[in-house]
């Protein structure tokens, strides 16, 4: 006889954000391409973004104004 099938949550998959993360960065090239930029003339390490990523694949920065449908958030962006 057949067994109910067993169901588990639906994860989204990975946000543009995480998937193209730079590992110590915490800071998106997609939201804010300066601050980014200068974190790696720096060479300074920040998990932050990585811990983020890891709890959350569709996490979005706060930094990036959009939410995690990508909408804008807060008047931002035109």
């Amino acid at each position: 006889m057949a067994r109910p099938a067993i169901s588990s949550p639906v994860h989204p998959g990975q946000s543009v954000f995480c998937a193209t993360r730079e590992p110590g960065n915490p800071h998106s090239k997609y939201c804010d391409y300066i601050e980014w930029s200068k974190w790696r003339q720096r060479g300074g390490w920040d998990s932050s973004l990585d811990d983020a990523c890891y709890h959350n694949p569709g996490f979005v920065p706060g930094e990036c104004s959009f939410n995690e449908r990508g909408q804008v958030l807060f008047g931002a962006h035109p």
